[in-house]
């Protein structure tokens, strides 16, 4: 029922003479020419843009360091207000307003530093 004879050989692929190049394998020869840049203009013209990307970083960070000071404060207020049985949230409120002001102290003192 089933057809025993294996299929026939691909004349590219199988033919003992030639090899077929993988595009993930690298000859020999090839190295290290993708690695290190071949001109100084190939170099000169990635650092901007690596600039650029780190300034973005930088605030990016201060963006989450303004977010996770509320947080944080917030939470360590909200924390005290709960072992001091208060009604009224006023500790965390304050803990939030001052997490707000230190982040948003970070990102102008970072911002400055930028310029």
């Amino acid at each position: 029922m089933t057809d025993s004879t294996p299929p026939p050989p691909n004349s590219d692929r199988d033919s003992p003479g030639k090899r077929e190049r993988m595009p993930d394998r690298r000859e020999p020869e090839d190295m290290g020419r993708s690695e290190t840049p071949s001109r100084r203009g190939d170099a000169d013209s990635r650092i901007p843009v690596a600039r650029e990307r780190q300034s973005l970083l930088r605030l990016a960070s201060a963006g989450l360091e303004l977010a996770s000071f509320s947080l944080i404060l917030g939470g360590a207020g909200y924390a005290v207000d709960h072992w001091m049985d208060n009604s009224t949230p006023y500790i965390a409120i304050a803990g939030m307003l001052l997490g707000f002001c230190l982040g948003f102290y970070r990102l102008i003192v970072l911002a400055s530093k930028m310029n």
